[in-house]
């Protein structure tokens, strides 16, 4: 399946205005829109006025923490892919944002062909899930591969 990048909105969450740049540099010239934020109320302004595909959060930010943010998110919007770009390296930390419902953890800074592997992948697999659920049949293979995946954690077993 192609991806199709210029239809792909990434919403970014980090406070620091070199960061957001950059990454909009990189993330424009990959074919993908763009936009950020540089507060969690300035996000969720963002998040409730457009559709986006992918959100990036900052762990650190002015008035909260990307956890929870990402906690938040999560319970309204369990499918769309999180990443956190974060400098902060700490494991407890790596592992809460797991934990709250992250997709990914890079730790910056950030290499732009890793990011945009990364994107990639996420975005894929959730155009993948998004047109096995449009076919008729699809809800229940899908239910059933996840089944599969966490009962035995290789497919290939139960394949023949």
């Amino acid at each position: 399946m192609q991806l199709n990048r210029a239809n792909k909105r990434i919403l970014c969450i980090d406070d620091h205005y070199d960061s957001c740049e950059l990454l909009s540099y990189v993330l424009e010239t990959s074919g993908y829109e763009f936009d950020y934020a540089q507060t969690i109320a300035a996000g969720l302004s963002k998040m409730s006025a457009t559709r986006f595909d992918l959100y990036i959060f900052d762990t650190l930010l002015p008035d909260g923490c990307g956890v929870n943010l990402c906690e938040k998110v999560r319970e309204q919007n369990p499918q769309t892919p999180i990443i956190f770009c974060s400098a902060q390296a700490y494991s407890k930390t790596i592992d809460e944002a797991y934990a709250a419902g992250a997709d990914a953890y890079l730790v910056k800074p950030v290499d732009a062909d890793e990011l945009i592997k990364v994107i990639s992948r996420l975005l894929r697999g959730t155009d993948e899930r998004m047109a096995i659920m449009r076919k008729p049949e699809g809800m229940a293979s899908l239910l059933q591969e996840n089944y599969y995946d966490a009962l035995l954690g290789d497919k290939s077993l139960t394949k023949g």
